[in-house]
């Protein structure tokens, strides 16, 4: 598994390298300029990286992670060499930050933390495959409906019947009712019947 820390110092990174020495994860640093790179996207593609460890000061760090969550890259972690208040806390969370690791943590605490963080990001992917999916059937069915309104509205068929083509027609073409439903609807734009 790749954990690939990302910071200005490869210096203050030393002591991830060290924690992650003989585990099954292994260590990339990936030097930023804060100044010239405000984008990690570029530098931690999302099939390279299991875990990103940020280190940076408190507000790059939360654009950071912020880019990087938004693009489906994490677990994000913030690695931390001094001692975090509560205000830290706080825009860790805002950020969506997956958890905290630092230098004032024994390994078996920072190894804890990373599964911790790999694991509840799995579930956050599926969560949000599963919100994707709801939103995309949400608009295949609105698209039926609109069809089968205006089938209903020029056919002057019921219900039952207007849906009953949509679906017929769909089985004949090997495609889906939102397909043929968007054909239907696409139809009524171009020959401007309303």
């Amino acid at each position: 598994m790749q954990a690939v820390v990302v910071g200005a110092d490869a210096k203050s990174a030393e002591w991830v390298r060290a924690i992650l020495k003989d585990t099954p994860y292994s260590f990339q640093f990936h030097p930023v300029n804060v100044q010239t790179s405000p984008a990690t996207t570029s530098i931690v593609p999302e099939s390279y990286a299991k875990t990103v460890i940020l280190m940076e000061d408190l507000l790059q760090l939360q654009e950071w992670t912020r880019q990087l969550v938004s693009c489906g890259i994490g677990p994000v972690l913030w690695g931390v060499t001094k001692k975090f208040d509560e205000q830290a806390w706080d825009l860790a969370i805002q950020a969506g930050s997956h958890g905290i690791v630092s230098s004032n943590h024994d390994r078996t605490t920072v190894l804890g933390s990373i599964k911790m963080a790999m694991a509840n990001w799995q579930r956050e992917l599926a969560y949000r495959k599963k919100i994707e999916k709801a939103l995309t059937d949400l608009e295949h069915r609105k698209t039926i409906e609109k069809a089968k309104g205006l089938l209903m509205d020029r056919l002057h068929l019921t219900e039952s019947e207007a849906f009953g083509k949509i679906r017929s027609e769909a089985m004949c073409q090997r495609k889906t009712m939102a397909q043929i439903a968007e054909s239907i609807l696409l139809m009524e734009r171009m020959t401007g019947f309303s």
